[in-house]
């Protein structure tokens, strides 16, 4: 499965993950960054979605993401890493290759 994929190149580039439950799996790379496979979805066997924090202004989106605002609501296990705290806009890649 894919997502199996995104999270083995994660784990080798950052480590082992901070945390792991049956719907995410998540890293924190620094005190501000984490960073978040779900696992409980999408269906889709060559997809994944990983959560980021949203980015400083100076910085550009890539095209894969989509935009959630601080208001908006996300996927809950993701509230407990650093960055995506409830109240913080954050992205949502779809990633669908290495």
């Amino acid at each position: 499965m894919f997502k199996n994929k995104v999270i083995e190149r994660i784990t080798n580039e950052f480590g082992i993950p901070a945390r792991q439950t049956v719907k995410v799996t998540a890293w924190n790379v620094g005190s501000n960054l984490g960073l978040v496979v779900q696992t409980d979805q999408p269906n889709k066997e060559d997809h994944a979605f990983v959560w980021l924090p949203y980015p400083p202004d100076t910085e550009s989106l890539p095209e894969i993401a989509l935009e959630y605002p601080a208001e908006s609501g996300r996927h809950s296990n993701t509230y407990p890493s650093p960055g995506l705290e409830r109240g913080k806009p954050a992205l949502k890649l779809i990633v669908t290759s290495n």
